[in-house]
C-alpha cells in the first residue's frame, strides 16, 4: 500500500513538472510570435533579408489629374490686359458720343391775360390751369422776373380801379407763389384804367379790359 501511494505520488509530481514544462514552452512560443510580430512592422529595405515565403505585392497609386477645359474653336483667350484694352476702348465711345442736350420744360412765348369778372379779383378755373402752365416756365433759370400787371375797365372812379387792378395783380402773383415760383422773381404794378386794349365803351371790350397781363424778363 505504501509502495502504491509512493508511485501515486511520484506520477503526480511527474505530472506538475510536465505541466510546468508545457507552460514555459507555450509562453516561450507566444513571446517569439510577439517579437516576430513587431519586427515585422518595420520597414523592409533593399539590404535586409527577407524570409523565405514571404512575397509583398506594391498596389499602383493613381494621381488624379487637373482637369483643363478644352478650347473651343475658334474661341480666343481673353487676358487681363486685353479686357483692359477693350473697356477703355468702350470708355472712349461713349466720351465722344454727343450729350443730349434737355429740352425746354415750355416753349411759351405768349402769355395769354388772366381775365376778372365785374369788380372781382377772382381767378376762374380755366385761367387756373393756364396759371399752372405759366408756373413752369416762370420757375425756370433763365427767367429773371415776372411783372403781374393789373388793369381795369372805365368805369368807376381812378381811384377805386388802381386799388381794384392791385388785388387783382396780387392774386395773380400769390397763385403763382403757391405754385413754387420764387417769390423774388415775382413783382406787380396796377394802372387802373390808364391802358386799356380796347377803348370802345362796350361790354366786349371791358371784359377784355379786366385782365391781368405778364412781362417776363
Amino acid at each position: 500500500m505504501r509502495e502504491l501511494e509512493s508511485n501515486k505520488r511520484g506520477g503526480m509530481l511527474t505530472m506538475r513538472g510536465s505541466n510546468k514544462l508545457v507552460l514555459l514552452l507555450t509562453l516561450g512560443f507566444c513571446v517569439g510570435l510577439l517579437s516576430f510580430g513587431c519586427a515585422g512592422t518595420k520597414q523592409l529595405t533593399s539590404q535586409e533579408v527577407v524570409p523565405s515565403g514571404v512575397t509583398f505585392s506594391t498596389v499602383p497609386i493613381e494621381v488624379e489629374q487637373p482637369v483643363v477645359a478644352e478650347a473651343k474653336e475658334g474661341a480666343v483667350p481673353v487676358t487681363l490686359e486685353k479686357a483692359q484694352t477693350q473697356q477703355q476702348a468702350v470708355e472712349q465711345s461713349l466720351a465722344k458720343q454727343p450729350v443730349a442736350k434737355q429740352p425746354p420744360v415750355v416753349a411759351i412765348t405768349t402769355f395769354t391775360n388772366i381775365h376778372f369778372a365785374l369788380d372781382e379779383a377772382v381767378i376762374s378755373a380755366g385761367d387756373q390751369l393756364l396759371l399752372q402752365k405759366y408756373a413752369e416756365v416762370f420757375k425756370a433759370v433763365g427767367i429773371k422776373g415776372v411783372i403781374v400787371e393789373g388793369h381795369c375797365d372805365e368805369r368807376g372812379s381812378a381811384e377805386y380801379n388802381l386799388a381794384l387792378g392791385q388785388r387783382r395783380a396780387e392774386a395773380v402773383a400769390n397763385y403763382l407763389q403757391a405754385l413754387g415760383v420764387a417769390k423774388e422773381k415775382l413783382s406787380t404794378v396796377s394802372y387802373g384804367i390808364e391802358r386799356p386794349l380796347e377803348k370802345a365803351s362796350t361790354e366786349e371790350a371791358w371784359s377784355k379790359n379786366r385782365r391781368a397781363q405778364f412781362v417776363v424778363k
